[in-house]
């Protein structure tokens, strides 16, 4: 058996990546790291507010959160997110947000979409 200890919780501050498929094209894989407890709270908060403050939380998180095969930002800022997030398809959006909101614990409707997180690094 394993009891709680101070050093989990620190080796809880170390980025978890995990890969997931692509709701919206199951042949796209899609690389997320983890972010803090208070950013996800951040986010939570302002995705109660919805509107623009609702998108510019959304195009922070996942500049945040995704990754590109080497480990670096997929994209430059939050604001690049934001001015291309509305000419895409909104199931590609939403597909990612609910994978972030998985990889990093929280439910965010995440058990409506069929998403198997493919590996654990």
């Amino acid at each position: 058996m394993k009891y709680f200890s101070a050093s989990m919780l620190e080796e809880a501050t170390v980025e978890d990546i995990g890969e997931y498929q692509l709701p919206s094209d199951p042949s796209v894989t899609v690389r997320v790291k983890s972010v803090s407890v208070s950013r996800m709270k951040q986010y939570a908060e302002s995705s109660g507010k919805g509107g623009a403050v609702e998108r510019r939380a959304q195009a922070a998180l996942i500049a945040d959160s995704l990754i590109d095969e080497t480990g670096k930002p997929v994209f430059a800022s939050a604001d690049a997110v934001y001015n291309i997030a509305g000419k895409v398809q909104s199931r590609m959006m939403g597909g990612l947000i609910k994978i972030i909101s998985l990889h990093n614990g929280g439910e965010d409707k995440a058990e409506e979409v069929d998403l198997e997180k493919k590996s654990d690094d």
